[in-house]
């Protein structure tokens, strides 16, 4: 009753007082240890007597959550040109603004809870944190997560057997490290220049063949791994020159030529490859 400064109050803590004799009780930069139950009495100036202690209230000091980075996309092995999702992980509240930091400079302008990246130029260290949306309090930084971008792999091309000659099956085999999930794109004469399949020219995996080599598939050979899903291709391999030769001719002479070779006669045949080795 009466004006506020008509009285004088004591404030107390779970039932210890504490000196406080003003009207309001301000707690700055509060602290778990601040936790606890709160009440209050007056006793009037005047006539010195006192109030009776207010019903207590309960404060509840939380400390502030601890951010997480954690990696949303699958894949183990990220190349240069892969696409990169991260997540924010916060708990208790749903109402925070994200702010994601990269390599310890921020905030960037993403702040929801996912961020994408592309690793052609950001490959480094993340941490993120979270802003309560209608108060202030940031959450503590998240620990780093380290993208590492593995080095595009070499890509090696064997062609088997080389030379060949017309008629035989060339086999074709393209390499790109021990990473699996790789398509196989082959060129010819230039690396723009895609091979066009026939009942000639065929594929499986990793391997391209060539049936009843001719002539016309001699010539300079590249090949190429892509990972569609991803958009992520290897480096191109080193071309390969293939070489198909006509089959030699075979030539049997006798020796001695003679017209008549009788019963006990000693005689030689010889098999020459012409233009072969």
């Amino acid at each position: 009753r009466g004006e506020v400064t008509d009285w004088k109050y004591t404030w107390r803590k779970d039932d210890v007082e504490s000196i406080s004799r003003k009207h309001e009780y301000e707690i700055s930069e509060v602290k778990i240890s601040d936790s606890g139950d709160y009440s209050c009495l007056g006793t009037h100036i005047d006539q010195k007597k006192d109030s009776k202690w207010s019903d207590a209230v309960r404060l509840t000091v939380t400390a502030l959550p601890t951010a997480s980075v954690k990696i949303v996309t699958t894949q183990e092995t990220l190349y240069s040109g892969d696409t990169v999702k991260l997540q924010c992980e916060l708990s208790d509240y749903t109402d925070w603004t994200y702010h994601w930091l990269i390599n310890k400079e921020g905030p960037s302008r993403q702040t929801s809870k996912t961020t994408t990246i592309y690793l052609s130029d950001q490959a480094g260290q993340y941490h993120c944190e979270g802003t309560r949306t209608r108060r202030t309090q940031n959450s503590y930084l998240s620990s780093s997560l380290h993208i590492n971008i593995t080095a595009l792999p070499e890509t090696t091309l064997t062609v088997n057997p080389n030379p060949a000659y017309t008629g035989e099956t060339v086999t074709l085999t393209c390499s790109v490290g021990s990473d699996s999930g790789w398509s196989y794109t082959w060129y010819k004469d230039n690396t723009k220049k895609v091979v066009t399949l026939s009942g000639r020219h065929t594929t499986t995996g990793a391997t391209f063949t060539i049936s009843r080599a001719a002539e016309s598939d001699q010539g300079l050979c590249w090949c190429q791994g892509e990972i569609q899903s991803r958009s992520v291709s290897s480096i191109i391999s080193d071309p390969v020159t293939i070489t198909v030769k006509e089959r030699p001719v075979a030539v049997l002479t006798l020796q001695p030529n003679w017209p008549q070779i009788f019963s006990g006669e000693t005689v030689t045949l010889r098999c020459d490859i012409q233009g072969g080795d």
